[in-house]
């Protein structure tokens, strides 16, 4: 069993290739990121809030606010075609 990933979308590092041939997207700046170690199995996932949660977004948002790696973070969102959470202080929308 893998790492669990610290992206905030909760699946597991496994290695450098997905399913059907696809490379991973270089997710190396997660270790740098503000939000690091941040959500675990079971946790209420302040990166992925319930609509109607706002005081989880503005959390989201805050922890997000000066992190180093935003450009990555915001990159990696688009790469993963992730439409959900927050990602880089900004809300995705599904």
């Amino acid at each position: 069993m893998g790492e669990r990933c610290k992206c905030g979308e909760g699946r597991e590092r496994t290695g450098p290739e997905l399913a059907n041939g696809f490379v991973r997207p270089d997710d190396s700046w997660i270790d740098r990121a503000n939000c690091k170690g941040m959500v675990g199995p079971g946790d209420d996932d302040i990166f992925f809030p319930p609509k109607g949660k706002s005081s989880m977004t503005k959390l989201a948002k805050e922890i997000c606010n000066g992190c180093t790696v935003q450009a990555e973070c915001k990159e990696y969102s688009i790469v993963t075609g992730s439409n959900h959470g927050i990602w880089a202080g900004e809300s995705k929308k599904r």
